[in-house]
C-alpha cells in the first residue's frame, strides 16, 4: 500500500474489522465450501442416475422420446432407476439450501458491514458496500 502525499510519513490506517464481522466472513467461507461439494454432489448423483437410466435401458429396452411416468412402457425403466433417481433429487435439494444459506449470509453480511461504516466491501457489483 502506497502512501499518499498527504499523509506521507503517516501508518496508512486499517479499516476497524468487528468480531462479528469476522466471524459472519467466516461463516460465509464455510458456507461457499459447502456450496461447492454440494454441486459436486449434484453433478455425482446425477451421472450416477444416468448410468442407471442406460443400465435400464440395456436390459428393458431403448425408450423412444423423453422418460415419461404415464406411459406403461417406461415403467420397468422407471422403477429400475427409482433410488437413484430419488438420491439426485435429495442432492439437489441440499445444495438448493446451501446455496439459500450462502445468499441469507452474504446479505446479512451487507447490512452488517453498512452498519459498521463500509469496513469490508463486497467485490459483487450488485451488492453495495
Amino acid at each position: 500500500m502506497t502512501a499518499t502525499k498527504q499523509n506521507a510519513g503517516q501508518a496508512a490506517q486499517a479499516p476497524r474489522v468487528s468480531a462479528d464481522q469476522i466471524g459472519l466472513l467466516i461463516e460465509i467461507a464455510a458456507l461457499a465450501i459447502q456450496d461447492f461439494q454440494a454441486q459436486a454432489a449434484v453433478v455425482e448423483a446425477h451421472a450416477i442416475y444416468i448410468e442407471a437410466l442406460n443400465r435400464a435401458e440395456a436390459k428393458f429396452g431403448a425408450l423412444e422420446g423423453r422418460l415419461n411416468p404415464l406411459d406403461p412402457e417406461h415403467a420397468d425403466i422407471i422403477m429400475a432407476s427409482a433410488a437413484e433417481y430419488k438420491a439426485q433429487q435429495r442432492a439437489k435439494k441440499n445444495a438448493y439450501n446451501v446455496r439459500r444459506r450462502l445468499q441469507t449470509a452474504c446479505r446479512k453480511a451487507v447490512r452488517l458491514n453498512a452498519q459498521a461504516g463500509g469496513a469490508v466491501c463486497c467485490p459483487s457489483k450488485r451488492l453495495p458496500c
